[in-house]
């Protein structure tokens, strides 16, 4: 018997009597190249014995899993290398100028070099101030202070201080927090001004500000600024990083400052859970598991919302392309998302794949084809793929 060529690849959908010739019903285990002939699919080699492994990763920076709660490196002897202990739940990557930037249940990270850090600064507490001898005009003074790490990056501001100097003098901040690896900056306003404007560097528990003179530094930027929040999917697009965070929302951080997110007002809001985030050239596709829609543009001016599809995509399932696109597994077949927001479901009119919760996605390329493969879990049997059929003729009393 021939089998093949199957130029129409694998067809679920049309019922046995009308499958199209060069279709198959089912294709398990195998390959099928451009012409229609099919191959034996290639086998699995174990490169590293490991225990309770999750949450793959391959990216520029290396090749990253997590094994036993432990967030590990793959080596190129196949051993590994462990990086951090203590991931609690799903662990989600991105990688973007040269670094990993990663969050579980709990905490969010950045890989720099080898080695885990926090991914953003907590915010220090409220300063307190006092009077002292100086020369500061009278007025109520406004201060703030914030941590800086060793690469310069700051914290989100402090509460608000305030003071009331009723005749001329100094302020003296007190009981500024000690942090490991960091310093703190303070800001403060002029005379009954609105403005905070940076005065000082310290180590030290204490600090006075005796004159005037401070007002023509740098000025405060960070209010309302908060560390990245936790979620499960996280991208950038156009200078922001965007977190999905298992909710309905998803945040994005200041533009080019991906430490720095204002959670009273930096985020898009969902129906359900977003289970897709993919950005390309226009803008950004989202999906929960009802629906799909992109969004072109960007938050200043003003997103432009189109929904693509009335129905979702499966969580972890997708995966960029080396053009530019973007594909995932929805819930009725791969999807290709174009760079300028277009998108087209290549496998709906012949493949009703198993509906499923969550998966994997990855583009292989082999022996001249390229492939996007997609693994699922949860997984249960689409009511739209076709089933086995026979023509009967009911009997009853002999009628």
């Amino acid at each position: 018997m021939q089998l093949g060529p199957l130029t129409q690849g694998m067809n679920n959908r049309a019922a046995d009597h009308s499958l199209p010739e060069g279709a198959a019903r089912n294709i398990v285990n195998a390959d099928v190249d451009t012409v229609g002939r099919l191959r034996r699919r290639a086998g699995l080699t174990k490169v590293y014995p490991g225990v309770d492994v999750r949450d793959g990763y391959s990216c520029p920076a290396g090749e990253f899993f997590v094994e036993s709660n432990n967030l590990m490196q793959l080596n190129a002897d196949n051993t590994a290398t462990r990086l951090q202990h203590g991931i609690v739940g799903p662990l989600a990557y991105h990688y973007m100028l040269g670094l990993v930037y990663m969050s579980d249940s709990r905490r969010t990270y950045k890989l720099i070099d080898g080695y885990v850090h926090p991914w953003g600064l907590p915010r220090p507490p409220k300063p307190t101030l006092s009077g002292a001898a100086g020369a500061l005009p009278p007025g109520v003074y406004a201060a703030a202070i914030v941590g800086v790490d060793g690469d310069g990056l700051e914290s989100g501001a402090s509460e608000i201080a305030t003071i009331n100097l009723r005749q001329a003098g100094g302020i003296i901040f007190t009981n500024l927090p000690v942090l490991a690896g960091q310093t703190v900056r303070l800001y403060l306003g002029t005379a009954n001004g609105t403005e905070l404007y940076h005065v000082a560097d310290t180590t030290a528990a204490s600090y006075t500000v005796a004159a005037t003179g401070y007002d023509d530094g740098a000025t405060l930027e960070t209010r309302g600024v908060s560390r990245p929040p936790v979620g499960r999917i996280i991208r950038d697009y156009n200078g922001r990083v965007y977190i999905a965070d298992g909710t309905g929302l998803v945040w994005y951080s200041d533009v080019f400052r991906y430490d720095h997110f204002r959670l009273d007002e930096g985020y898009l809001m969902f129906p359900d859970p977003v289970v897709l985030m993919e950005p390309v050239t226009a803008g950004i596709f989202f999906a929960t598991d009802k629906a799909t829609w992109f969004y072109g543009g960007s938050p200043e001016d003003g997103f432009e919302i189109r929904q693509v599809f009335d129905y979702g995509a499966v969580f972890g399932a997708s995966v960029r392309r080396d053009d530019g696109s973007v594909m995932w597994q929805s819930q009725r077949g791969a999807v290709i998302g174009g760079p300028d927001g277009s998108a087209q479901n290549v496998q709906e009119k012949q493949v009703a794949p198993d509906q499923a919760t969550a998966g994997a996605a990855m583009i292989r390329e082999e022996n001249g084809m390229q492939q996007f493969i997609a693994s699922l879990r949860g997984t249960r049997t689409n009511t739209l793929a076709a089933r086995s059929w026979i023509d009967a003729e009911v009997v009853r009393r002999g009628a």
